[in-house]
């Protein structure tokens, strides 16, 4: 028990501090009061009033080990952990022989947390400070909080204990034979959240009970076993079974989130179909036959316009024509022929005489009559290679463009049709290819992701395991939550001190949802399970406070509870109904209804605050029992009013 004995003046209550014979306030001599206090049961009040005066001990004495050692438990019995342990490490490291100033630092390092939810770094540095105060005097409660530290951050995690340290077990022996203390086990359980099965069972051993994991296991089963109607199981009866590991991995917020996405087998997809090579090579060939057409209009169009002339040259005489061509005319009509011929080579070549200097040569052709073949060349001819003909050939042609803006005209004219069918064609094909490529992508995406649920689908944890995770976290949850289970959240949200509820009750009632937002009743475990209700009710000495929250369970804390509270002062009465605890008002007005039962659902998680035995759910001050809760309220609202 944190026992301080401190000097007081008998007059005013001023603490002094230790050698002082004289008040300060109200100078009286000699009038010192020894007085023991444990700052760790203060009232608020007390609390208060005690630590504004420590404070000014600390102030003009800050080698005053005892005032900061009180300074430390005050803050401790106030839950406020960060200031306790700032005024417990001064008086460590002024007053090194005092084990007691070492326990209770260790035990501030909690901070209301149980062990399995420590870092590695935070158990190790707790354990020096209980080692150095068992080291000094091996008290009990030393040997308690090492034994919950050892079990709970080392074994419990499946590590080996410190080397040189004994095991749990061997310090509960050494426990049982050591002088017990008042109130050791409350100051433990006040500071430390101590939920998991091995370290329920020690206690229950060091109290003498015969509690064991079965009958915590027991609860757990007969708890669940309320909503075994409640959700559809997609595997059958083997998602009705829990395991260790498959609720050890819902700790994981996204293993939650995947948990929903994969709750049913999932189904196999449809591939899409590949597109017909067809569809392409027709649009390919009617855009050819466009082309076509395009290119025989643009040839139109230049021949109209005249931009492609051409001109011949003749290498015979009109004699030598008409003879070679007219052999079987008369003298007279040969005559007459070769003075036509002549007058339209003349005519012809007053034609061409502008055709070099308007025009560009292109191409040359020619027919030999003797072999009976043509030649096509490119580019102007030489006078080598006109030279070069046969004497066979009379006639040579040339092909040209004309000169200036129109060539380039003609060119274009000429070249869009085949260029634009070759782009054409090349952006159909292309297109086609691509899209092809882009469905077996698809695919084979949409196969591995069949493939990957089907996997995650045939692994992931039960529904059975989720309710169990979901269970464990909202009553004391074994460590899940390092912040503390849901009703330690709500009450330090609230800014209230659960320590200093000794007459009153906390109220917890919760419960999944099994409806959709339309109010429809469902068993699609996606939706049960998604989301949890949370209603916390504290009857305390002057007022009813109600808190409610509703708790994504897929989020990785709890909810920010919305907070109302109704004073005594305000209450004529209360009522119970079948769901609710109604409170009215002294007009008779319904001021808030407490709510206490949904539909068909009990509250997942249940506190059996009248069985001692159940070291797992057994509370002072916790329950979920609406009739024990209700009693709690008449019976504090009646105090209130015998004030």
């Amino acid at each position: 028990m944190a026992q301080l004995t401190i000097n007081q003046c008998q007059k005013c209550g001023k603490i002094l501090a230790p050698g002082v014979t004289k008040c300060g306030k109200c100078h009286t001599e000699h009038s010192l009061q020894p007085t023991v206090v444990n700052p760790l049961r203060f009232t608020p009040a007390e609390a208060a009033e005690y630590r504004s005066q420590f404070e000014e001990q600390v102030k003009a004495s800050p080698n005053d080990t005892n005032a900061l050692f009180a300074m430390g438990l005050t803050y401790l019995g106030l839950n406020n952990y960060e200031l306790a342990n700032e005024n417990f490490r001064k008086a460590v490291d002024l007053t090194p022989a005092n084990p007691d100033v070492y326990y209770y630092y260790a035990l501030s390092l909690f901070a209301h947390r149980s062990p399995v939810s420590l870092s590695n770094l935070e158990a190790e540095r707790i354990e020096m400070w209980l080692q150095t105060a068992i080291k000094i005097q091996p008290k009990r409660k030393y040997l308690i909080l090492d034994m919950l530290l050892l079990q709970g951050a080392f074994k419990g995690k499946g590590k080996a204990v410190p080397a040189g340290r004994p095991e749990p077990e061997d310090l509960l022996r050494q426990a049982l034979v050591t002088v017990q203390e008042e109130d050791e086990l409350f100051e433990i359980e006040q500071h430390v959240t101590i939920t998991d099965e091995r370290n329920q069972e020690l206690l229950s051993q060091l109290r003498g009970e015969n509690a064991s994991p079965a009958g915590y296991n027991n609860y757990l089963e007969q708890s669940l076993a309320t909503y075994a109607d409640l959700c559809d199981y997609p595997k059958g009866k083997d998602d009705m079974q829990t395991t260790e590991e498959g609720v050890q991995r819902l700790l994981d917020p996204q293993e939650r989130e995947r948990f929903f996405s994969v709750i049913y087998p999932p189904q196999k997809p449809e591939k899409e179909s590949m597109e017909s090579f067809f569809r392409p090579l027709w649009n390919s060939i009617k855009k050819t036959v466009l082309a076509i057409v395009l290119f025989f209009i643009a040839l139109i169009v230049i021949a109209i316009t005249d931009w492609m002339p051409d001109k011949t040259v003749y290498r015979d005489t009109p004699e030598t024509y008409v003879e070679a061509n007219y052999p079987d005319l008369s003298a007279q009509e040969k005559r007459a022929k070769i003075e036509e011929v002549t007058a339209q080579r003349a005519e012809q070549a007053t034609k061409d005489s502008l055709f070099e200097a308007e025009n560009t040569v292109v191409a040359w052709r020619y027919e030999d009559p003797e072999q009976d073949k043509q030649k096509i060349a490119w580019g102007k001819p030489t006078e080598e290679e006109l030279a070069e003909l046969p004497a066979s050939v009379t006639e040579v042609e040339y092909g040209g463009i004309a000169k200036g803006w129109r060539m380039w005209a003609t060119l274009i004219i000429i070249l869009a049709a085949p260029l634009w069918w070759i782009v054409s064609v090349i952006i159909t094909f292309r297109r086609y290819f691509s899209e092809c490529s882009r469905r077996r992508q698809r695919n084979q995406m949409r196969e591995n992701n069949y493939r990957e649920a089907v996997i995650l689908y045939a692994h992931r944890p039960t529904v059975a395991d989720y309710m169990r995770f979901c269970q464990l976290y909202v009553g004391p949850n074994a460590g899940l939550v390092p912040e503390g289970d849901v009703l330690s959240t709500a009450l330090r949200q609230a800014g209230i001190s659960e320590a200093d509820i000794t007459k009153g009750k906390v109220y917890l009632f919760n419960c999944f949802f099994d409806c959709l937002d339309d109010g429809t009743e469902t068993d699609n475990p996606e939706v049960v399970l998604r989301h949890m209700g949370l209603n916390v009710a504290v009857a305390m000495t002057d007022q009813v406070l109600y808190m409610t929250g509703i708790w994504d369970t897929t989020s990785p804390s709890l909810p920010s509870f919305k907070i109302s509270s109704v004073m005594y002062s305000q209450i004529a009465l209360f009522e119970k109904t079948e769901d609710q605890i109604i409170i009215r008002s002294n007009q008779g007005a319904e001021l808030a209804p407490i709510t206490t039962h949904w539909g068909d659902l009990p509250s997942l998680f249940q506190y059996q605050s009248t069985e001692q035995g159940d070291v797992l759910t057994y509370s002072r001050t916790r329950t979920t029992n609406r009739d024990e809760f209700y009693r709690s309220l008449i019976d504090m609202h009646g105090r209130y009013n015998k004030q």
